[in-house]
């Protein structure tokens, strides 16, 4: 475990020049010339880590270390903590693409690491570790506001699909999909996230709803198999709400879709579920349900080489200055 953290933390921490987004980082990184900025640029969280490392080193290549390791180190914990087999799972966060969009989406994928480590707070109903645990998110991302409904699906007293669950989730649906005209600039945050967001308005339809299908078997997975999950791991029951989020999060993005990229919070849940297939009952299931991944993997795999790998391509490191 520790050798493939270590392997997977390398191309990220030396990567040069890598991912959409790299220009921005760079710009602000560069900005950071004085503590007051920190409210300037971005989130707080971030660009108080921006200024610390513009401060004391005055090296981005020093920045992208310490993402890559908080990134990191927050995932590879939850893995740890969660998942049955280690090689499954990670095998999982490389063909979902949470690996490479690490690389190009740095502020919001160090908010999704954080937010991995929430499942344990929420089976236990601990409130308050769970509200620190999703501050310290929301301070390096915004859209991390998504994942507070999270708390409130999940209870030990209520069946899985209950009234309450439902309306939470209509409610949550309806109001990030239509926030601007219930809200407009009444709140801070929320204005920042249409203002600072808006580049994703012109969203592409049929790229989403390949996405949804793509999403479809892992929703499938989570809900056949609940039950015999359930008993295997007590955390598999948040993971079924997350991987039912996730659904709803992307359906969210093409409403509205300022809020694309909300998924990305849920998309974790995926790959520790799957590491169960090992643990199912039926000898029959786990051996078709584990071929069934691995297919599954490596035609998602297939389908970043085919659409997303021009965002990571050609890959630079630090050694070809």
């Amino acid at each position: 475990m520790a050798i493939s953290c270590f392997a997977m933390w390398l191309p990220s921490a030396f990567r040069l020049n890598v991912g959409l987004d790299n220009d921005n980082y760079l710009n602000q990184f560069n900005a950071m010339t004085q503590l007051s900025n920190v409210f300037t640029y971005y989130e707080p969280g971030y660009a108080l880590l921006c200024y610390l490392c513009k401060t004391w080193f005055d090296d981005y290549q020093v920045l992208l270390f310490v993402t890559a390791m908080l990134t990191g180190c927050f995932m590879w914990r939850s893995i740890y903590k969660y998942s049955n087999s280690y090689v499954l799972c990670i095998m999982g966060y490389i063909a979902v693409n949470m690996y490479f969009m690490s690389f190009t989406v740095i502020r919001q994928f160090i908010a999704v690491a954080i937010l991995t480590t929430t499942i344990g707070s929420i089976k236990e109903r601990k409130f308050l570790k769970f509200l620190l645990i999703w501050l310290l998110a929301v301070c390096f991302h915004y859209t991390a506001l998504v994942f507070f409904v999270l708390y409130f699906l999940h209870s030990d007293n209520d069946y899985f699909f209950s009234w309450k669950n439902c309306l939470i989730i209509i409610g949550t649906v309806l109001f990030f999909s239509y926030y601007d005209q219930l809200v407009g600039g009444a709140f801070t945050t929320l204005s920042v996230l249409r203002d600072g967001y808006s580049m994703y308005e012109e969203s592409d339809t049929i790229k989403n709803l390949r996405e949804i299908i793509f999403l479809f078997p892992i929703l499938l997975y989570a809900l056949f198999f609940r039950k015999n999950l359930n008993q295997l791991g007590e955390n598999n029951v948040v993971l079924t709400w997350v991987v039912i989020l996730l659904i709803i999060a992307k359906i969210i993005g093409i409403m509205s879709p300022v809020f694309s990229r909300i998924h990305y919070y849920f998309v974790f849940a995926g790959p520790i579920l799957m590491s169960y297939a090992p643990k199912l009952s039926s000898q029959f299931a786990r051996v078709f349900v584990t071929l069934a991944i691995v297919v599954y993997y490596v035609w998602s795999i297939n389908l970043i080489f085919n659409y997303q790998w021009e965002d990571f391509l050609p890959y630079y490191s630090i050694f070809d200055r």
